[in-house]
């Protein structure tokens, strides 16, 4: 790898502490799959909201549901995800030390992108009202992109915005979806975790990934890397 000349942040418990109500915006997607006839016990809360969404969908289009059809749907489930992610931003506020982490990174020149499976309006708002808004320079959410993480196509379409190559940006997020989405890109990872082993445990094997307490360690983290500037 290259110096790291940009990093790319998800939002939600990375820079910002999230409160959308995710539990609430899966069984509302759940129910709305049960007044099209299928049958709610098929899909699960447990499962990452996206799953939910390709399963779903896939379901009706197995029972002869038409493209036209199942964008239609696809268009009102944008709108419960849009509307319960807008519902929290009276709650937003910024994780501990991602102010200072953000000013650190943007004094030593490093460009900082925010990419997030959230809709744009609430990313855009939710950093607004977290005071860090000033110090992202490209933010690329759900609807911006054709495919958002964990498709790789997503934290690409980030690194070509920012104007760096795949060697010079870093990775940075709190989950699962994050990890993926970084080694489908051959991107080097940095997980956030606060006490969740699950993260450490996924990346334990990847030379190219590693984990750290907090965000506010990142600073300190990327000034003994062999490729920091």
């Amino acid at each position: 790898m290259n110096c790291v000349k940009a990093v790319a942040f998800d939002l939600d418990d990375t820079l910002i502490r999230t409160t959308v109500d995710f539990k609430r915006m899966k069984q509302e997607i759940i129910h709305l799959f049960g007044t099209l006839g299928l049958d709610e016990e098929m899909l699960s809360t447990s499962e990452l909201t996206y799953m939910i969404i390709e399963r779903g969908t896939d379901l009706l289009a197995a029972q002869g549901a038409s493209d036209a059809r199942l964008k239609e749907i696809r268009t009102e489930i944008t709108g419960i995800m849009n509307r319960v992610e807008l519902e929290s931003i009276p709650r937003v506020e910024a994780m501990p030390g991602a102010h200072e982490v953000l000013l650190e990174l943007r004094k030593r020149g490093i460009r900082i992108g925010v990419v997030t499976r959230g809709c744009r309006a609430y990313a855009l708002t939710a950093l607004e009202r977290a005071g860090l808004s000033g110090a992202i320079d490209v933010v690329l959410a759900r609807d911006d992109v054709d495919r958002p993480k964990p498709d790789p196509a997503h934290l690409m379409e980030l690194v070509a915005r920012l104007g760096v190559s795949r060697g010079e940006i870093l990775s940075v997020g709190d989950h699962r979806t994050d990890y993926e989405c970084a080694q489908a890109a051959q991107i080097p990872f940095i997980g956030i975790t606060s006490g969740d082993s699950t993260l450490a445990d996924l990346v334990k094997a990847d030379q190219r990934a590693a984990v750290l307490e907090s965000i506010g360690e990142l600073p300190e983290f990327l000034l003994h890397l062999p490729f920091s500037t």
